[in-house]
């Protein structure tokens, strides 16, 4: 009886630990889409800017605007030193770099997610020994607190975020004849109703 008491704590902190990993998963790749987003508007502000600054220069101004030539110059070199003070600051930043680590974190968990998943059908199944699930959880994971963290200041948000996801996917199931956006709608409102 304390055996089956034991193996049943043991087996939820296995679920605990895979609603976890599931967690992390979705932070991390909701952190990737926040660096890529970022990114991508950087090097879109980057190459505009390097466009306008090259046609500039190659294009006799006088003929298209009633600007005075020196001040085009001064314009277009103080463009230039802005431009590349913005790439030096989008170095440093290095949201693609960024992006990569939380793609790998992500793809992480959601395979530790998936595997600990298939375990505890099986050692749900095969009354497996609590001593050797310990061992499992043990030494299978440990590699995991070597990826990117989650940052801290973001941490309730995210964890918000997918706990809003996980419900919004569970209303999707039980309501899947209706279109997405008034789903969407559908969702906020019982939202609301519940809090009241």
């Amino acid at each position: 009886m304390v055996g089956e008491k034991i193996m049943k704590t043991i087996l939820d902190e296995a679920k605990k630990k895979k609603q976890t990993f599931d967690m992390l998963a979705s932070m991390h790749f909701k952190m990737r889409d926040y660096y890529n987003k970022w990114n991508t508007i950087f090097d879109s502000v980057e190459i505009l800017f390097s466009v306008l600054i090259c046609g500039f220069t190659f294009i006799n101004i006088d003929d298209y605007f009633n600007f005075d030539i020196k001040n085009i110059s001064f314009l277009l070199g103080f463009t230039s030193i802005l431009l590349f003070a913005f790439t030096l600051i989008k170095q440093k930043l290095d949201f693609k770099s960024k992006a990569q680590t939380h793609i790998l974190a992500g793809k992480m968990y959601s395979k530790a997610k998936v595997d600990l998943a298939q375990k505890i059908i099986m050692w749900e199944k095969n009354c497996t020994d609590d001593k050797q699930i310990l061992d499992y959880l043990n030494e299978t994971f440990k590699n995991l607190n070597n990826l990117e963290q989650v940052p801290e200041n973001k941490f309730h948000k995210l964890k918000h975020y997918h706990k809003h996801k996980v419900e919004f996917s569970k209303f999707l199931d039980d309501n899947s004849r209706i279109p997405y956006l008034l789903c969407k709608i559908k969702f906020c409102f019982e939202k609301i109703k519940r809090k009241k």
